[in-house]
């Protein structure tokens, strides 16, 4: 039964009380419909009572949290009667990246731009770097924001499903193994305007056509500076180029068909139905794009931060 804000799971559930079954309880779950009218749609969980998930407010589906991919302000969509959803966790930082596994290279008290310390970056309006921090006192090294004076354990933030992390050794490569399974169902994911780091939801190679990434949901033109644009980082590459190239939705408005395009390609060359040819970093769960949907916005490499 779908309430204003929640949905009462008590005949799915058996009769059991949801506040024993979520565990541990300082983890953060969201609602993903699996089935229905809002197949791929996600709601944050604010919290349980007995049978009921009560679903977290959110008024911008584009800043988080929560990471609402409906907009709750005015209450939980009626539409949810019917449909079937799963109740998964969300990952942190150091669900992904555990400091604790003597993989990552730690730091001691100060963020210093070139020293060997392990490192990964976000994207909020500008790149935000956190590092490993070990303050040599015998506690466990823990994830560190840059530019945090009171040096706080960041390892429990919640990396929302579809947000893209980039992950920047500094003295050695790092092997991380992922076990989970195959999404089967549609994922919605909210593109702010501006510039965003985007990961798959899905762990196949994939072109941008299978993305959905058409000129039906992106804006184009017949101008780089002004289309809308995804990046990708060539350092994924066997030839290691510290660099993004970017392509952009090429949409002159005429008899032509639009097409994605590298910024560079004086062909012309279209590049919707490619995967590892021609956009080799379109390719597998383990990949982050950068995509701006806005016009004119500047960009700049997260090599350049701190």
């Amino acid at each position: 039964m779908v309430g204003s804000h929640g949905i009462d799971v008590s005949t799915a559930a058996g009769g059991d009380s949801l506040d024993t079954e979520l565990t541990p309880a300082n983890v953060a779950y969201y609602v993903e419909i699996i089935e229905g009218t809002n197949a791929g749609h996600r709601f944050d969980m604010a919290s349980v009572d007995g049978s009921t998930v009560v679903l977290a407010t959110d008024t911008d589906i584009y800043q988080g949290p929560p990471y609402n991919t409906y907009v709750t302000s005015v209450g939980v969509p009626a539409t949810l009667v019917g449909d079937r959803f799963i109740l998964r966790r969300h990952h942190s930082l150091d669900d992904y990246f555990p400091p604790d596994t003597n993989t990552f290279i730690p730091q001691a008290h100060t963020f210093v731009p070139g020293h060997p310390a392990d490192r990964v970056y976000l994207y909020e309006s500008d790149w935000v770097p956190y590092w490993i921090y070990d303050n040599s006192s015998g506690t466990v090294p823990f994830w560190d924001e840059d530019g945090d004076a009171v040096f706080l354990d960041a390892g429990s933030m919640a990396i929302p499903p579809g947000g893209g992390i980039f992950l920047v050794p500094q003295e050695t490569t790092v092997t991380l193994v992922g076990l989970g399974i195959v999404r089967k169902n549609p994922f919605a994911m909210p593109l702010p305007q501006g510039w965003s780091l985007q990961a798959s939801p899905f762990p196949m190679d994939q072109s941008p056509a299978e993305r959905f990434m058409n000129h039906e949901t992106f804006d184009g033109g017949d101008d780089p500076a002004t289309s809308d644009t995804v990046c990708f980082w060539l350092g994924n590459q066997d030839t290691y180029l510290p660099e993004f190239r970017c392509a952009f939705l090429y949409d002159p408005m005429s008899t032509e068909t639009p097409r994605w395009l590298y910024a560079d390609d004086e062909f012309l060359t279209a590049r919707d139905f490619e995967t590892e040819i021609s956009f080799p970093e379109i390719k597998a769960a383990s990949t982050t794009v950068i995509v701006r949907r806005s016009l004119g916005m500047s960009f700049r490499s997260h090599g350049a931060s701190g």
